[in-house]
């Protein structure tokens, strides 16, 4: 999509796309316009970016490996470049966890079975290291990135833009 979006704008962008999951490859092969590599975001060098999108990646890394790609991702983007990424958060009330927790349960129950639903939960426990917003906010600062906004939200999902500053 984001081929697609910017081909009139930037037709010479290099789109790269990193993929751990070996899962992925053969749908990914299908994309002549622009380049899949089969590694861990862990050990990827970014350089000379404009723009890097993360969905639903940090979440699952330790807090350590979540701040070396951090700091990875900010110090390949261009001076004004940007960082957007989607993330689960955790709240920093339990009463308010509780209250989004179940609201998601019954808007996922509109189209998965209670079953289904809790399944997913228990693949997901052990390797789902969410944080709060608050620590998000801590880790982009402490990555580099001054510049930053949430810019979407639904229950406890967010999405967030980081712009390496022009200084």
């Amino acid at each position: 999509m984001l081929y697609k979006s910017n081909k009139d704008h930037c037709d010479k962008g290099n789109y790269i796309g990193i993929e751990i999951a070996k899962g992925f490859q053969k749908d990914l092969a299908k994309h002549k316009n622009y380049n899949f590599i089969h590694t861990d975001v862990r050990d990827f060098v970014f350089e000379n970016c404009s723009l890097i999108t993360s969905l639903f990646t940090l979440q699952f890394m330790s807090k350590k490996d979540r701040m070396q790609v951090l700091e990875s991702v900010h110090n390949g983007l261009n001076t004004g470049g940007a960082f957007i990424f989607a993330e689960k958060i955790m709240c920093r009330s339990s009463y308010i966890q509780d209250m989004l927790t179940f609201n998601y349960y019954d808007y996922k129950g509109k189209s998965f079975s209670s079953e289904e639903i809790i399944k997913k939960e228990q693949q997901l426990r052990s390797m789902l290291k969410p944080n709060t917003w608050n620590e998000i906010k801590l880790s982009l600062t402490n990555a580099g990135f001054s510049t930053y906004e949430r810019i979407w939200q639904n229950h406890m999902f967010i999405g967030v833009i980081a712009v390496k500053n022009t200084s």
